[in-house]
């Protein structure tokens, strides 16, 4: 008789997850892996715990994001032990922050792209709509099979940021800035790029990382420059 009721509960359908937890396939999906990397991740202490009800377990947004945030950092070179301990010490998101200011040294690419989290694509088009196709038409989202795609780093700053207080509407609008400023000084660094002989990669990695390093420089030392509220008012 127990082993009939045992037969029984491995038939039964599983009742459905709540509102915003993933199974593992699912979590996979989202975040551009196999469930075995997942898996593996998981084993590696990469992800934040588990929730289980009995012997189900689920995933949120959290486990997406860090899996994201470790792609992008593994895409900057990093291994997964390096990862590990960047997590374990708190600092992982600054470390990418870091990164993602060094164009690589070599080799002429974009980073590797995720797939953008299903929670938040439909937020954008019941809130903002247009905001994907903005971030297509800036060169910031790509699709695949139908799916938004956006850069692991990219995606890895905009959760460190909202684990700050900054928004996901504040977050993409700071990077639709950034990609139409690059927009501005595109075209005339493949004019140069063009109109010379020679390694056109090594050169136009050169002039990207001039312009970036130029941006990153000037951007810094206006935002340094902005008085903090709070200090004038303890003045």
């Amino acid at each position: 008789m127990q082993e009939e009721r045992r037969v029984a509960a491995r038939r039964r359908p599983a009742e459905p997850l709540p509102p915003g937890e993933l199974t593992i396939e699912q979590l996979a999906d989202a975040s551009g892996l196999t469930v075995r990397n997942v898996r593996a991740y998981q084993q590696r202490g990469l992800l934040p715990p588990v929730r289980r009800d009995g012997r189900r377990a689920s995933y949120g947004q959290e486990h997406a994001a860090r899996l994201r945030l470790v792609r992008a950092l593994k895409d900057h070179g990093l291994t997964l032990r390096t990862v590990a301990a960047l997590i374990e010490r708190g600092t992982a998101d600054a470390e990418l922050a870091r990164l993602s200011r060094q164009i690589p040294g070599s080799g002429f690419r974009q980073g590797v792209r995720v797939p953008m989290d299903p929670a938040n694509v439909e937020l954008f088009e019941r809130t903002r709509p247009g905001t994907i196709e903005a971030l297509e038409a800036a060169g910031l989202v790509s699709r695949r099979d139908g799916r938004p795609h956006a850069s692991a780093a990219g995606l890895g700053l905009v959760s460190a940021l909202a684990t700050r207080g900054v928004d996901l509407d504040r977050g993409t609008r700071l990077a639709l800035l950034g990609a139409r400023a690059a927009a501005q000084v595109a075209d005339e660094v493949a004019e140069v790029v063009d109109a010379l002989a020679g390694d056109q990669d090594e050169r136009a990695q050169l002039m990207v990382q001039l312009v970036t390093t130029a941006f990153a420089d000037a951007l810094v030392g206006r935002v340094a420059a902005v008085p903090d509220p709070e200090v004038e008012e303890a003045g």
